[in-house]
């Protein structure tokens, strides 16, 4: 599965914007973004050494391992199902898990175009991911 890349992005700033976070006593509190907004978060994810990583390191084949053949895009989840349901011969039902909360965002024309340029290793894999 391979998200939209500032789509993925988003998630990642929407989850440590979760309540358990915002608490100082938590050793991931340094992670928390309840106090931060998507543009500052995006800002500084391109600024730093990237530690979110990129969701392009799970899809790269390493030494010793069996390539990756099909990559289905996030927002089409039923045609991993469908093809998980092929390949097994029996009905796949997931469950939903590790849900994000909630946030609305926006990032001015600049942000967002700079953020697209950054992503774009990541944009030439989801462009090419399976759709149909």
């Amino acid at each position: 599965m391979f998200r939209e890349p500032i789509d993925w992005l988003s998630s990642w700033w929407r989850y440590r914007s979760r309540g358990k976070l915002a608490d100082p006593s938590n050793p991931k509190h340094h992670r928390y973004t309840g106090d931060v907004t998507f543009e500052q978060f995006a800002r500084a994810y391109m600024e730093s050494d990237n530690r979110e990583g990129h969701q392009s390191r799970f899809v790269r084949a390493r030494r010793g391992q069996t390539e990756i053949d099909r990559i289905f895009r996030y927002d089409r989840l039923d045609l991993l199902v469908e093809f998980l349901c092929e390949k097994i011969g029996e009905d796949v039902d997931l469950e939903v898990k590790n849900v994000s909360p909630e946030r609305s965002f926006s990032l001015s024309e600049e942000c967002e175009r700079e953020l697209r340029e950054f992503l774009q290793p990541e944009y030439r894999i989801y462009e090419r991911a399976i759709v149909e």
